[in-house]
């Protein structure tokens, strides 16, 4: 234990403080499963510094580069595993892609557990798509990719959160208004969150 001012639940989705702050409110399964993996890049066009995203109206590609380019664009310098530096000048860094695809709640879970059985389900489902898709999947390792079913929750109305103005303990991010990740506005909203409360 440890004593403080004040107490920010800033502990995400599943949040312990909010639990504690508000009650145990269900969660709405969105009814899709996120899958996430990194490996080496392709020597395909789309690998070479490209952000690129394949949809057939029912699974959802997204891939972007995880290695700095030449020309200094991209996401993190290279370190060791996929992101050591490669000979070739132009041979192709890391990878990182988002898979999405519908499955019930029982069966994102299961997912989750199993990466082989997620991997296969990966392949069966997007394995025949235009390359570089194919060829990303399949060279993914399995303990290089992970699946989680995906979950947001009904707006909080905004008193509800603020409670008692003489309350010491508030929320932000996630634990406050979990957002689905499909527009990448969780961690920016939780920023957001974090800058307004330090304001206030």
């Amino acid at each position: 234990s440890s004593t403080a001012d004040v107490l920010v639940g800033a502990d995400g989705i599943f949040s312990r403080v909010r639990a504690q702050k508000l009650g145990d409110e269900p969660l709405s399964y969105l009814g899709v499963i996120v899958v996430l993996g990194i490996c080496r890049g392709t020597s395909h066009e789309l690998c070479k510094n490209k952000v690129f995203q394949v949809v057939d109206g029912e699974n959802r590609m997204y891939a972007m580069p995880f290695t700095a380019s030449p020309d200094g664009d991209g996401c993190i310098p290279p370190i060791d595993g996929f992101n050591a530096p490669v000979d070739a000048a132009n041979a192709p860094g890391a990878m990182m892609w988002q898979l999405s695809f519908p499955v019930t709640e029982d069966e994102a879970k299961a997912f989750s557990v199993d990466p082989k059985a997620l991997r296969d389900e990966a392949l069966r489902r997007c394995g025949s798509w235009p390359e570089p898709v194919g060829e990303l999947l399949a060279q993914t390792r399995e303990d290089c990719m992970a699946g989680y079913p995906a979950y947001d929750r009904d707006m909080t109305p905004a008193h509800v959160l603020r409670g008692d103005a003489s309350s010491l303990v508030t929320l932000i991010g996630d634990a406050a208004h979990p957002m689905s990740p499909f527009k990448g506005q969780g961690a920016n909203q939780a920023l957001l969150d974090a800058v307004h409360l330090a304001r206030c």
